[in-house]
């Protein structure tokens, strides 16, 4: 590959075709003449495997005559399957255990007696005030709990 400048700073990547020449044209790349020798010569590289195809499908026919073709699949072979896998996981488990402590504060927070904290507090009240409190900061609290401000 060789570097040219075009301005100071700014290179251009001229790459060198066959024999050291840059074909200058389209033209030249799809001529007849250059089209002829690139298909002969992929069809020299694919030989020894156009060789081995007819063995190949013999095989595979006489599997599936005999009925011993099988075809082996891995589930999540790829990584990013087992990442979005496990992410939906995540969210499946985050959403049940959410919606398990909302269920929880909202009984905790009903059910009457209990221990008393304070006067009026009970423990199950204040338990059932923190499973709840990723509430916003506008919404009051529970009655009867008077929390310092800024501790919400």
């Amino acid at each position: 590959m060789g570097a040219q400048a075009l301005r100071p700073g700014l290179l251009l990547l001229v790459c060198q075709g066959a024999g050291g020449r840059t074909p200058r044209t389209r033209n030249e790349q799809l001529s007849p003449d250059v089209l002829r020798k690139t298909a002969g010569d992929e069809l020299i590289a694919l030989l020894p495997v156009l060789r081995r195809l007819p063995r190949r499908i013999d095989r595979i026919g006489g599997a599936l005559e005999a009925g011993r073709l099988s075809i082996n699949v891995r589930l999540l072979a790829d990584p990013a399957d087992r990442r979005y896998l496990t992410n939906v996981l995540h969210q499946i488990i985050l959403t049940a255990l959410a919606a398990t402590s909302g269920i929880m504060a909202v009984i905790m927070l009903g059910l009457p007696g209990g221990p008393s904290i304070t006067g009026t507090v009970s423990l199950y009240a204040f338990f059932g005030y923190c499973l709840a409190r990723h509430r916003r900061d506008s919404r009051p609290s529970p009655p009867g709990l008077h929390l310092p401000p800024g501790t919400r």
